[in-house]
């Protein structure tokens, strides 16, 4: 059954084209830079040559057509993951093994419920059940814990400083 799921993936062939379409546009990328450094630095000295602006505005829209190539690459690739994400979360997952403490329950009013595992052989958490909430920015998160309505923020990279020092006193921080 995940073989089946699995078909949906992006294959080799996609993989590499979107590989060769990187390196094209960071190429391209990087003449369009060089050009325009050049045109600038002529026009700082109060210079003109046809010929070189002529190459930058052939580079700047091969350098769109090689964006454009790289999104359409991108999308297609990103479409492939979503199908193979969508045929994987269509299996039956009834008597599958449920590893570690938390049993994902589904989402109830906006947000995401994890339960506990009964079956979780090691130490059991204090709390029966953890809320995941997500917000449309980060001064929401930080209003819906100044406010108590949630316990904690979980984000990648942490919330900016500025909006921490602006929202907290900073004996708490």
């Amino acid at each position: 059954m995940i073989e089946e799921a699995s078909a949906f993936l992006p294959d080799d062939a996609l993989r590499a084209q979107v590989e060769a379409a990187r390196i094209y546009q960071s190429k391209v990328q990087a003449a369009v830079d060089d050009l325009s450094a050049q045109v600038n630095a002529l026009r700082f000295n109060g210079q003109s040559d046809h010929q070189l602006e002529t190459s930058l505005t052939g580079n700047q829209k091969e350098l769109i057509y090689a964006q454009n190539n790289l999104d359409q690459l991108l999308q297609e690739y990103d479409e492939k993951i979503k199908s193979a994400r969508a045929a994987l979360y269509a299996l039956d997952d009834t008597d599958e093994p449920i590893l570690g403490t938390w049993i994902p329950a589904g989402k109830q009013n906006d947000a995401w419920v994890n339960e506990i595992n009964p079956a979780f052989p090691f130490i059991q958490p204090n709390f029966d059940r953890a809320v995941y909430q997500v917000f449309t920015d980060e001064t929401a998160a930080v209003t819906a814990l100044e406010n108590n309505e949630v316990d904690a923020i979980l984000t990648p990279n942490g919330i900016s400083k500025d909006l921490v020092l602006d929202q907290f006193d900073d004996n708490l921080l």
